[in-house]
This record gives structure tokens, sequence and C-alpha cells, in this order.
């Protein structure tokens, strides 16, 4: 089910594009990272029997955790992709350098300059 972005704050907004994937070019060596996440809604937990976390509102997350995704192998000079809030925590520390997605290279936006020039949409 698509939630209308109209109805979401900025803050959520940039919550839910935190797990975006993108390209990263690491300059560290490591194996695989695993991560596991507070996944599903209270409607979920109901579901499954398992209770909502303690004092949270409706449609907060419940207590239960899953194992969420593996990331990796690193190794220097080899693009890997990650999610966004992995990307900006590795380039804070200066392990990596953080590829721009296709979409904001100039050659990806060349093919739909002539129709924008003629007052089409893009």
């Amino acid at each position: 089910m698509a939630i209308p972005l109209n109805s979401l704050s900025p803050a959520e907004i940039e919550f839910m594009a935190e797990d975006e994937i993108v390209t990263i070019v690491p300059n560290f060596q490591m194996e695989h990272l695993h991560f596991i996440s507070v996944r599903g809604g209270s409607a979920a937990c109901a579901a499954s029997g398992r209770p909502a976390a303690d004092g949270a509102p409706a449609g907060l997350p419940c207590a239960h955790v899953r194992p969420q995704g593996s990331y990796g192998p690193f190794r220097p000079q080899r693009p890997a992709t990650v999610p966004l809030w992995l990307a900006v925590t590795l380039k804070k520390r200066a392990k990596c350098k953080i590829q721009p997605p296709d979409f904001l290279r100039t050659g990806w936006w060349a093919p739909l300059a002539p129709r924008r020039e003629r007052g089409g949409s893009a």
C-alpha cells in the first residue's frame, strides 16, 4: 500500500529515505556486516500475537526483531551497495566515497532536455 507523501512530515520522509540503497567505494577491507532491525507495526504485532513496544502509540513497530540485512564484503576501491544511512555513517568516518545516483549525472538528463525545451513535461 502506497503512503501519500502529502500526509507525511519532512522528518518522516527523511526517515524513509534513509533506507534507499546507494553505491559506495570503500577504502577499507571488511567482511559482511549483519544488521537486525525492528520491523512491522502494531497491526502486524496484533496479527502475530506479539506485544507492541511498551507505551508505544498505534502505528509504531512492535517489540520483536528479525534479521534485516547483510552488506558487504567491503574491499578497497570496489563498489558496494548499502543503505543511505550506512553510507553517510561511513563517509563521516572517512571510510568511503558515496557515488552519486544516475539521475544526478548530466548524461542521464540529456535525453529529457529537448522535450523540456519544447514545453513538454519531463
